[in-house]
């Protein structure tokens, strides 16, 4: 464990801490023509803890399916080992504990009657007589009258020993009844779904511990009321986008946000293919049943209309069985998107499921524009009549919300669209005013007076602020979405705070300051160095390897120099570079270190050997200058931004970093409930919720105006 265990993710590395060098440490958890080496660790791993009763191997091998589950979802048949643990960890092993002398005719018998049986959870441990083990299993057991014995048992709880082979088989026919083992076995398994909701009065009483615990009164302007639900909650929220089961540091980000003020979780059913969901009801129902948490206190939100991972394929096997579902948007490959009432039926019993909660606050349409997008993709010419069948789509899936409202399965319900701040002459673009004159006519459709539509999600950040800037909804279009969610009452949830477009095919600027985290390097140099190493190769190992049919030619798997030389002015700052680096170099660099120490043998093998140890570390070293520049142009936008926006805020403010700066900006702007954002460290909770306490800001339009203005130059 302590060479091979991925402390961070769960599972097994290939590679041992001191092997190699590599870009990075890969791990494999699908079968080959063998078992994979992360199922065949972790099942002798989880064997191991039943024989010596070892809860923290355990939980590794828990950890190391974890680590693969989205893959065991979507490709089962790839991950046969690794179900085949599951089940073990699932159902737990029977224990077998034989005693007596290994001479003995009757310990042989016995040993027959049982591998007569087909017991693939079983585990195994025999002692002689008199003779010390380390076995926990085989603690206290001796023989019958000097008759070897068998003890057939169930977490260490054990049936009266047998000494007849003849009575074996009925005895493990009839099962054993299972004891509770001190500390209890990992639960792979969801327990029931928990009942409640949100609250008006528990929400409120949220609020007021969290108050109370923090000792500081400035905390309460921190809070807001949720639109016109009633419900309190926080003003910022924790975004679930790219969080996940596997990451205990994403799950302790989660609980420490909830422990310190946050009482708004967002997800959605296509976030990290739904484990982001399973993140979010892992976390709360960990809290609740601790007691640190009430169901009431929290507003959960999740989204429906993304057809893609699992989705996609479930969308794609109905089609193929002649089952489709209706409405579907096929927007490209792979992108397919549905908000009919049987997609939603469907994807609204998954997400509850993978929840664990029997009532969601909100379920939002997660972008139904991609329905004018594909519309205006292929040329669609009849925009008015576009909108027209839009909305009446908008209806159809307002009306079924409003039926699990009745039922109990949902409290609110509402939109998520990132076109609906968008000029109203954008064919793309939604209105607000229009999704909640779609609200009103399917509540009366099912004799309701009152709609249950009270959230909007929309993206907003200092660069895109078309929600505070831009009328476009309303009557005669005259308002701002934020405007016109005052007057009707809807809560406005605000996503991408801080990944902000200044203005098209500028790319992504993060509103963050970024730390240098290495000292400089000459990338001219590096590049020169690996270059020539690159030269080494072609001249001297290429040669050695048989050129493949199909795929990349030997002498070009390492031509890095020329390739990042080419690309090097193209790089807009530091998100780019990463997008870079972890999509295409570290992939393309491992494959062909492994390809070649897998072919090469010999003195060619030796050769790539030694040029390898000298290659990786000066290609590290360039890796890492390409970083440094990126950081410093990302730097050098973030400053430019921090100068112009400063002056408009308070002295106290002005030292702080960007990112609060631009989160407490949009927390305190008039109209908007929440301010999501990716706290994904608890560090980063502590960060982002310290704004909570500060003072509202008095004129956030300036600011907006300001950053508008500042957009062209960057």
């Amino acid at each position: 464990m302590t060479d091979f265990l991925d402390e961070a993710q769960g599972g097994f590395f290939t590679t041992a801490k001191h092997h190699e060098s590599l870009i990075l440490r890969a791990r494999e958890g699908a079968d080959g023509a063998t078992p994979s080496a992360n199922a065949v660790a972790a099942s002798a791993l989880a064997r191991l803890s039943f024989h010596f009763d070892r809860q923290t191997w355990r939980e590794a091998a828990v950890a190391a399916v974890r680590a693969y589950g989205r893959q065991i979802a979507r490709y089962p048949r790839a991950f046969a080992k690794t179900l085949a643990l599951v089940d073990f960890l699932t159902e737990g092993p029977l224990e077998l504990a034989f005693v007596g002398d290994e001479t003995q005719e009757g310990l042989r018998a016995l040993r027959r009657a049982v591998a007569d049986q087909y017991l693939p959870n079983r585990i195994i441990a025999t002692a002689a007589p008199g003779t010390p083990s380390s076995s926990p299993l085989l603690e206290g057991k001796q023989p019958v009258d000097g008759q070897p014995a068998l003890y057939i048992c169930r977490n260490f709880s054990c049936r009266q020993p047998i000494t007849d082979p003849r009575a074996i088989s009925n005895a493990l026919q009839t099962g054993t009844p299972r004891a509770a083992r001190q500390g209890g076995e990992p639960k792979l398994l969801r327990g029931a779904q928990i009942p409640g909701r949100a609250t008006v009065q528990g929400t409120a009483a949220y609020a007021a511990r969290m108050i109370g615990l923090a000792g500081d009164a400035a905390l309460a302007s921190g809070f807001t009321s949720f639109g016109t639900t009633g419900l309190t909650t926080t003003r910022v929220g924790f975004g679930t986008y790219r969080v996940h089961t596997q990451e205990a540091e994403h799950r302790d980000a989660l609980k420490k946000a909830l422990r310190a003020s946050c009482n708004v979780l967002d997800t959605s059913t296509n976030y990290m293919d739904g484990d982001s969901e399973r993140a979010v009801g892992t976390v709360l129902a960990e809290l609740i049943a601790s007691g640190e948490l009430r169901r009431e206190e929290v507003v959960v939100v999740s989204k429906i209309g993304y057809v893609q991972g699992e989705n996609l394929k479930l969308a794609e096997a109905r089609e193929h069985s002649g089952r489709p579902y209706p409405d579907m948007v096929k927007y490209g490959d792979g992108i397919w998107h549905c908000i009919h009432p049987e997609f939603l039926a469907d994807q609204l019993a998954l997400s509850l499921d993978r929840l664990g909660l029997l009532t969601l606050d909100v379920c939002l349409l997660h972008n139904p524009e991609y329905f004018l997008s594909e519309a205006t993709h292929r040329g669609k010419q009849d925009l008015a009549a576009l909108r027209a069948q839009f909305y009446s789509r908008l209806e159809q899936a307002f009306t079924y919300f409003e039926s699990q409202v009745a039922a109990g399965r949902i409290q609110y319900y509402g939109i998520s669209s990132n076109t609906v701040t968008a000029p109203a002459e954008s064919p793309e673009a939604t209105s607000l005013a229009s999704m909640v004159e779609a609200a009103q006519a399917a509540a009366a459709s099912v004799g309701l007076e009152t709609h249950h539509f009270r959230v909007l999600q929309l993206p907003m950040n200092l660069f895109e602020s078309g929600a505070a800037l831009t009328a476009n909804t309303g009557a005669a279009g005259r308002q701002t979405v934020l405007e016109y969610a005052q007057q009707a009452g809807v809560a406005v949830l605000v996503n991408r705070p801080l990944n902000a477009m200044p203005a098209p095919h500028s790319g992504i600027v993060r509103l963050a300051n970024l730390p240098l985290e290495d000292g400089p390097i000459d990338v001219v140099r590096q590049l020169d160095a690996v270059g020539k190493l690159e030269q080494e190769y072609r001249d001297s190992i290429a040669p050695a390897m048989q050129q493949a049919k199909q795929g990349t030619a030997p002498d070009e798997f390492f031509n890095w120099s020329q390739e990042l030389q080419r690309v090097r002015p193209q790089i807009q700052g530091l998100e780019h570079w990463e997008q870079l680096e972890r999509q295409m170099i570290a992939p393309q660099v491992n494959q062909a270190i492994q390809t070649l120490s897998r072919h090469l043998t010999g003195e060619p093998s030796e050769r790539w050997e030694a040029w390898r140890e000298r290659y990786v570390p000066e290609l590290l070293a360039l890796l890492h200058g390409m970083r440094r520049e990126a950081t410093d142009r990302s730097r050098a936008r973030t400053t430019a931004i921090a100068q112009a926006l400063d002056p408009l805020l308070p002295d106290a403010r002005r030292q702080s970093t960007l990112s609060r700066k631009a989160l407490w900006i949009l927390a305190w702007t008039p109209g908007v409930t929440c301010v999501l954002n990716g706290m994904r460290t608890p560090h980063y909770v502590d960060d982002t919720l310290a704004i909570l306490r500060w003072e509202p800001l008095k004129d956030v339009i300036q600011a907006y105006n300001r950053m508008t203005a500042l957009a062209a130059s960057l």
